[in-house]
Formats: C-alpha cells, sequence, structure tokens
C-alpha cells in the first residue's frame, strides 16, 4: 500500500486503467478533495483505498485479475441494476450483503409536533454506531458533528431519528434510528412520514436498505417503491 506522490500520479494511474472493470461512478471530485487520505495498491489492477474507522472503502480498476494479499481489511461496493462480482471474487474478496434502493413515490401530507432537530451527539453516534459494521453507512464524529450543524438529523429526543444528506441532483436518507426500548410504537413511521412531508427538497428522493429486512414493509407502505438498482457490498 503506497501514497500517491502527487495528484498528477493519481490521474496518470486513473488514465492508465480507464476502461477497466471498476466502481468508479465520477468518483474524481472526491478523490482530489480527499487526496491526503488516499492510499493505492498498483499490482496489474489498480485500488484506491479511504480509510474508514477500522477498514478502507476500497474503489478498483481491475484488469489483471491478480489476487490481493494485504493485512488491511477492505470493503467495497458495486451498483446497478445487473451486476458482475465475478472479477472481485477472482482477486479474493466475498461477498458480504446485498442493499436494494428504494425511491420516493407518493409525498405524504403529515406533520407531527414532536419531531424536532436532534442536536445530541452521543445520541445520534450510538445511534449509528448500532448499524451493522460493514454495510451500516458507519460514520466519522466530523461527518456526524456537520450534520447536526446543517439540520440534517431531525427525530424524536432520546427515542429516534434520520439522518439524511442532500445532493445536486438527490436527497437520501442515510439512517433511520430509533431506541431499542420505544420500537414497534409507531416511532419510525411518525419520523420517516414527517421527514417526507416536511423536509424533502429534491424530486428524486431516496433510501437504501439491506435486502429482505423488514424496514423494506415500512419505506414500501410511506410511500416509496422499489427500484431495480441494487447494491453488493464485498469484504477482503
Amino acid at each position: 500500500m503506497e501514497k500517491f506522490k502527487n495528484r498528477e500520479e493519481l490521474l496518470d494511474k486513473l488514465q492508465k486503467y480507464q476502461g477497466t472493470y471498476n466502481n468508479d461512478y465520477l468518483n474524481l471530485m472526491m478523490y482530489l478533495e480527499r487526496f491526503d487520505e488516499l492510499s493505492y495498491i498498483d499490482n496489474g489492477d489498480f485500488y484506491i483505498l479511504i480509510p474508514n474507522r477500522d477498514y478502507f472503502d476500497t474503489y478498483f480498476y481491475i484488469k489483471d485479475k491478480n489476487k490481493l494479499n494485504i493485512e488491511e481489511k477492505l470493503v467495497t461496493e458495486v451498483v446497478g441494476d445487473e451486476i458482475d462480482i465475478d472479477p472481485l471474487l477472482e482477486v479474493g474478496f466475498k461477498e458480504y450483503i446485498t442493499r436494494r434502493r428504494f425511491k420516493l413515490k407518493n409525498i405524504p401530507d403529515y406533520f407531527s409536533k414532536n419531531v424536532k432537530e436532534i442536536d445530541d451527539f452521543n445520541f445520534v453516534r450510538d445511534g449509528i454506531d448500532s448499524f451493522d459494521y460493514i454495510s451500516g453507512n458507519i460514520q466519522s464524529d466530523e461527518r456526524i458533528k456537520r450534520d447536526i450543524e446543517s439540520g440534517n438529523i431531525i427525530g424524536i429526543e432520546g427515542k429516534g431519528f434520520l439522518q439524511f444528506s442532500v445532493g445536486k441532483f438527490e436527497q437520501t436518507i442515510e439512517h433511520l434510528y430509533v431506541k431499542e426500548e420505544y420500537r414497534k410504537e409507531g416511532i419510525a413511521r411518525e419520523i420517516l412520514m414527517h421527514y417526507l412531508s416536511n423536509y424533502n427538497q429534491k424530486k428524486r428522493s431516496t433510501v437504501w436498505a439491506n435486502e429482505g429486512y423488514f424496514v423494506e414493509n415500512l419505506y414500501l407502505s410511506s410511500g416509496f417503491e422499489k427500484d431495480s438498482i441494487k447494491s453488493v457490498v464485498l469484504t477482503l
């Protein structure tokens, strides 16, 4: 695992591996913004690694399909409607979980006086950390603090919250969490419906959920529909 000498080296390697099997979904801006964090592997295949807690988020450009021998834990993801993960399996990755995307079809008319912006960092961090370590979108303290400051975390204090992000074209639910002792009381639906009615800013509003999990029914009954797009998460 090596560090890039400069941005020109990054661009040269991306050019070298252009057209290979990859999960580069217009990643260049992210690479440049987080350049100081990047490491890479070039063994006939090219991997860009970004640290995330105790593993590395991994972006791949596979040409020769050489086996990866590395002590660090790598996590990668492939997104699409028809997904081929065979090249990743050949280099040593293992399939971890499949996730489905849901798109908002109908916006409900709903308001809850109980739902407010959440500013309790420890409550939010503990909630996010309760999600699956690999596929649960575990985040840095800096990201959580930034979303609290920007008003992107709403909920019912001490009971549950919803975290969302707003991109140029799409708005996405990042986490929907309810503390264990308050589950099965309709709190998740109350927070979700309030969010959809009062915080939805984009024409396209989405959420991802692990395939087959019970939360799918909540989204389907709240105005979402299942998309053809899915994601496969793999680890090494």
